[in-house]
């Protein structure tokens, strides 16, 4: 979790500047986004989560992941899809923003996604409990 809260504040950082990144989906240390965040933003961009699965970033108009409707050219998402390395079927409801936290209690808890829209948790474990990304 420490690393996306880092990852986004560097792609917010980039935003500061009028819009996201272009970015859709995985990236690695080739992609353009690595280059353009890292080290000016982020000293060393982390590729993979703590299970070895890539890190998914979604900018812009391409942030329509997880519910996410009508993104403006400064919306962004970062995601890790978690232990079991599929993305959940979670949608986020803007109503209902706390909804998609959630408690630690059994090892399956730990297959859920972790997602940050514009640098706040809307998929995560609640305050409190223990998390692995």
């Amino acid at each position: 979790m420490k690393n996306m809260a880092g990852i986004s504040t560097a792609i917010a950082d980039v935003t500061d500047n009028g819009a996201a990144p272009t970015q859709n989906g995985t990236y690695d240390g080739s992609s353009a986004i690595y280059s353009l965040l890292s080290p000016f933003y982020i000293r060393i961009l982390p590729i993979t989560d703590e299970w070895g699965s890539g890190y998914r970033i979604w900018c812009g108009s391409s942030a329509t992941q997880y519910g996410i409707s009508s993104p403006g050219s400064d919306d962004f998402l970062v995601a890790s899809f978690g232990r079991d390395k599929s993305q959940e079927g979670f949608t986020f409801h803007p109503s209902l923003p706390q909804a998609g936290l959630f408690s630690v209690i059994a090892r399956s808890d730990f297959d859920k996604d972790l997602i940050m829209w514009n640098g706040s948790w809307i998929r995560s474990p609640r305050a409190g409990t223990e998390s692995g990304s």
